[in-house]
């Protein structure tokens, strides 16, 4: 299939692609938003669900209830609660759907059924970009180059800018007062904050933390970032990636343990309480074991999924929509296994998502699975 770029956007069915070609379905901590993307093995964008502000990047209002192509070229996207940001394979970026809070980078509040190129504050398109990450209103870009740009709502300070000014066009995030962060290889966004993964695998956090969920030992918001620390004041190190939900993040360690901190009313840390923590503490089976053998973390809004390195996936917290597959809609506050139709455990899993109340699970077959809410 040719690829192309963001000009060719078209509205067919999945008559025109094989499913089985479907190689990832990203939802990046996606809150109340209602839709899903798929990145397919040659590059093509597809998404379903909610459309109301264009942010599958169809007309506005056109709904998908099956997955619709409609990008080429696509390296890796990324959704917010109603917008959708697009990395190129030429290191730009381009974004669709909601604008209010200026979170598409174009230098403007308009919203946009057809992707625009993000832009800097001097009107120059952003490029050299190599990571993307959308919260519910608000965009993190990470350069080559180890800097991170950021554009949207800023109420929190979650643009990292030391402002909490909103900002239509992507800024860069300081590390402190005209000083630029530096060394970062990995970016993500929550709800209202962003985590960065620096090459020395510590994170930094900045935004929204009512909960404790930038976990620095405090619950004041952040304008500019601050390192994850542990409850003895030891800066939490050997991180291999990082997932942030509505109120909480967790942290994946490159020995295969889990850590996590902020909201757990509903037991989404897993650490065998439903108390709050300031501090990452370490997860826990339901047998009180520290987990272990996981090679991939996603959180939903108050929910948590686990993907070990057997294939099959675990997951915690809030369940009413059953957006944590194990049969039932009671919430977990210990880890329960995912199970798929009939009642046997999922299997064969190389890859998990979450969105706000739903979770979508890829399999070594390249077929999908899906739970949760479903309106």
């Amino acid at each position: 299939m040719k690829t192309g770029t963001l000009a060719g956007i078209l509205n067919r069915t999945t008559a025109c692609l094989p499913i089985a070609l479907i190689f990832g379905a990203f939802w990046v901590n996606g809150n109340q938003a209602h839709h899903t993307l798929f990145l397919t093995d040659d590059n093509v964008m597809m998404g379903m669900g909610s459309n109301e502000h264009g942010q599958l990047g169809l007309p506005a209002s056109q709904n998908a209830v099956i997955p619709v192509q409609s990008k080429f070229g696509v390296r890796k996207v990324s959704s917010g609660y109603r917008h959708t940001i697009f990395l190129m394979w030429d290191g730009t970026v381009w974004a669709v759907g909601n604008n209010l809070n200026g979170q598409l980078g174009d230098g403007t509040n308009s919203d946009r059924s057809i992707p625009v190129p993000v832009i800097d504050s001097t009107g120059n398109q952003l490029s050299e970009i190599v990571g993307i990450a959308a919260g519910d209103f608000h965009s993190v870009y990470l350069k080559s180059n180890g800097t991170v740009w950021a554009a949207g709502r800023n109420q929190y300070g979650q643009l990292g800018d030391g402002t909490t000014i909103q900002k239509n066009y992507s800024v860069i995030v300081n590390q402190s007062v005209g000083n630029p962060l530096n060394g970062v290889i990995k970016v993500y966004a929550g709800t209202s904050n962003s985590m960065y993964l620096k090459s020395d695998r510590t994170v930094l956090a900045v935004g929204r933390n009512e909960a404790g969920q930038l976990g620095d030992g405090s619950t004041s918001n952040r304008s500019a970032p601050v390192l994850v620390v542990e409850n003895n004041g030891n800066v939490l190190n050997n991180v291999m990636s990082v997932t942030a939900g509505d109120s909480h993040t967790v942290f994946l360690k490159l020995d295969g343990t889990v850590w996590a901190v902020g909201r757990n009313q509903f037991g989404q840390l897993s650490d065998g309480t439903t108390d709050q923590r300031l501090n990452p503490v370490q997860v826990k089976d339901a047998t009180g074991e520290s987990l272990d053998n996981i090679v991939e973390i996603s959180a939903g809004y108050d929910f948590t999924s686990y993907l070990k390195s057997d294939g099959t996936v675990w997951a915690v917290g809030k369940n009413n929509y059953g957006q944590l597959g194990d049969g039932s809609t009671t919430n977990r506050n210990n880890l329960v296994q995912v199970l798929q139709t009939g009642g046997g455990p999922l299997v064969d899993i190389v890859k998990i998502s979450s969105g706000f109340a739903h979770s979508i699970y890829l399999k070594r077959d390249k077929t999908l699975w899906a739970v949760g809410r479903n309106g």
